[in-house]
């Protein structure tokens, strides 16, 4: 039942078979295009607003949870607020991936994580997702993070088991048809789920 009713919330943002990479000036003039485009522009300010600096200043409250980043890219029509928090542990790098969609009250929280050099720094490997950290390592800080979230906005945690699956007959920037799934119709582009 959840899926559907995102895939129909997802309708109301992508029109349906009109390829955005081969037909753009027709895509452009959407319906479903510019409802997405007057969303995003209703969320520009957000950096002001009065949730999202609440939720800053209460992770930011807890000790090793300070080195929070905004990576959210606005001008990419990016479709949430983009949050990570860098946790060195040895050699690894572990990020704490926070995602607060613009479109639905959705938000999603994940770890990616990649093996470093430290003098000097770089990557030995790109970042992966790690599901068991997010069972393990850092559950107690995904449950405080999620209960800030909630706390601060109503929004919901989404269904991590559903990012992946695609959304027939929609796509969006350089995402194919048959491509576009869950997470990019709410979140982003680039899925490393």
């Amino acid at each position: 039942m959840i899926q559907k009713n995102l895939k129909n919330l997802a309708y109301l943002f992508y029109p349906k078979n009109i390829d955005n990479i081969l037909d753009k000036e027709n895509y452009l003039k959407t319906f479903e295009y510019k409802n997405l485009t007057n969303t995003l522009n209703e969320f520009s300010n957000y950096l002001e607003s009065d949730f999202y600096i609440k939720i800053i200043d209460e992770i930011k409250n807890i000790d090793h949870l300070k080195n929070i980043t905004d990576v959210t890219v606005s001008n990419w029509e990016d479709r949430c607020i983009s949050l990570e928090i860098d946790v060195l542990r040895d050699s690894t790098l572990n990020k704490i991936c926070i995602h607060i969609s613009f479109l639905v009250p959705l938000y999603l929280i994940y770890i990616l994580e990649n093996e470093i050099e430290l003098n000097p720094y770089k990557w030995k490997t790109v970042p992966m997702h790690n599901p068991e950290k997010e069972q393990s390592i850092f559950l107690e800080e995904i449950k405080t993070i999620s209960c800030i979230i909630e706390k601060q906005t109503g929004f919901n945690k989404f269904p991590i088991q559903l990012a992946n699956e695609t959304i027939p007959n929609i796509n969006f920037q350089d995402i194919e048809m048959g491509e576009f799934n869950f997470f990019n119709a709410f979140f982003l582009n680039q899925n490393k789920l």
